[in-house]
């Protein structure tokens, strides 16, 4: 259906389909051969012309919404398709404890913050990241806050599919994992924030480089005394196949891609571990991460990860020992 008000065009979806070919778009008319969505046509040019002469005779200020909701039936502060409203219809009515209603509150005013009027037929995996990136920098929500907020949001979705407002959704692919809150380890949270950081290119270089080392000990547990001594010779077959320096034992790691980005053309250019300490520091400061960040936290970040997703390390042959209490 398109609108035109004070020169303006608004299309709204009148949910009636049509089959290619079956719609004059010069004429603007239905020209298919199905009665029944004709007479639904014909229904909505029906409201229309109501709704025009009792706006003239009434003589009512009127607004294209106002015109839409006449037309369509769609009564707009009951309008279910919202996802705000939805929710705070149905999901926060819900006879829950005082911790999940608070919860539930601190949820619902970060969607009307980051997006109000969102659809839940646009509730979806992209959206998902989106959200999750807002709550991470702009909230500075942990880890595991943001897995709970995200519970709350899949919980609302599958009420929508119950009620049949929608049919599916994909954000059953967006998944966070909580994190062990006694271990000293960066949170996946954090771990992106320091991911972006990297690739954004704004650091001085040898901050970036820095970083660049760091990261690549988030992704294959190496210690800074092996870190130190790795050549890209210890790559066999897309892992790295090394004697530790601690233990003098091999170990070998399979190489994930964002590992693969970072490598060096031979060696690393790595600083005193004091030094590299220090500059953690500062990065620590720029990122706005409020946790400690040193380089003995980038091996024990690969171990905490490789937990919270369910790798058993014995794949990972002498890698990060961790055993589950």
């Amino acid at each position: 259906m398109l609108c035109v008000f004070e020169g303006k065009q608004i299309k709204k979806s009148t949910g009636i389909k049509v089959l290619p070919g079956e719609f004059d778009p010069v004429r603007q008319i239905y020209t298919g051969k199905c009665q029944i969505t004709a007479k639904k046509i014909e229904l909505l040019n029906h409201r229309a012309k109501e709704f025009e002469f009792k706006a003239f005779f009434e003589g009512n200020k009127i607004s294209v919404q106002e015109f839409i909701c006449y037309v369509l039936r769609i009564n707009k502060s009951e309008d279910k398709t919202r996802f705000v409203t939805f929710f705070e219809s149905t999901i926060s009515t819900k006879n829950v404890s005082y911790v999940r209603l608070k919860s539930y509150k601190s949820f619902l005013e970060n969607i009307k913050e980051f997006s109000p009027d969102i659809k839940l037929s646009e509730i979806n995996y992209t959206f998902c990241t989106n959200f999750f990136s807002f709550l991470t920098y702009k909230k500075s929500n942990s880890q595991n806050t943001l897995v709970n907020k995200f519970k709350i949001l899949k919980l609302t979705i599958g009420e929508a599919i119950n009620h049949g407002l929608i049919e599916k959704s994909d954000i059953a692919k967006f998944k966070l994992k909580k994190e062990a809150t006694n271990r000293k380890s960066l949170s996946e949270s954090e771990l992106i924030i320091l991911e972006s950081l990297y690739t954004s290119n704004t650091l001085k270089p040898h901050l970036q480089n820095t970083l660049r080392v760091f990261l690549f000990s988030c992704y294959t547990s190496l210690r800074f005394a092996d870190i130190e001594k790795f050549t890209t010779n210890y790559i066999v077959e897309d892992a790295i196949k090394m004697p530790q320096n601690k233990t003098g034992k091999d170990v070998y790691i399979p190489l994930i891609a964002k590992a693969k980005a970072l490598l060096p053309e031979t060696k690393f250019k790595v600083l005193s571990n004091q030094k590299t300490n220090k500059n953690l520091l500062e990065i620590k400061n720029i990122s706005g991460i409020k946790n400690e960040i040193t380089f003995h936290i980038a091996r024990h970040t690969f171990g905490t990860l490789a937990y919270n997703k369910g790798i058993e390390l014995s794949i990972v042959s002498n890698t990060k020992p961790l055993t589950r209490s």
